[in-house]
């Protein structure tokens, strides 16, 4: 799965024009750090560098955007006070 992974990276990394320090640094963070860190990471530095090219496409969250926001709030918020209520 890492390896594919990687390859997604490197792949979009270069599509994108991100630049061979970034893809590098990522990859090394995912080896020594998590790849549960450094893809996240690089997925938002990905994103920002499509927003910056395709300043036409970038959107707001409208609706269900919101509704899905709000869900993922309180489903955050139920599990960290269930943590917290059973903290020995």
């Amino acid at each position: 799965l890492a390896a594919g992974v990687f390859v997604l990276m490197f792949a979009e990394g270069r599509r994108l024009g991100l630049g061979a320090g970034w893809l590098w640094t990522y990859f090394l963070l995912s080896l020594f750090v998590a790849v549960s860190f450094a893809v996240p990471v690089f997925l938002a530095h990905r994103q920002r560098r499509i927003r910056l090219q395709r300043p036409a496409e970038a959107a707001e969250p409208r609706g269900a955007d919101w509704i899905a926001i709000g869900v993922s709030v309180v489903i955050v918020l139920l599990a960290l006070v269930y943590s917290v209520g059973h903290i020995p």
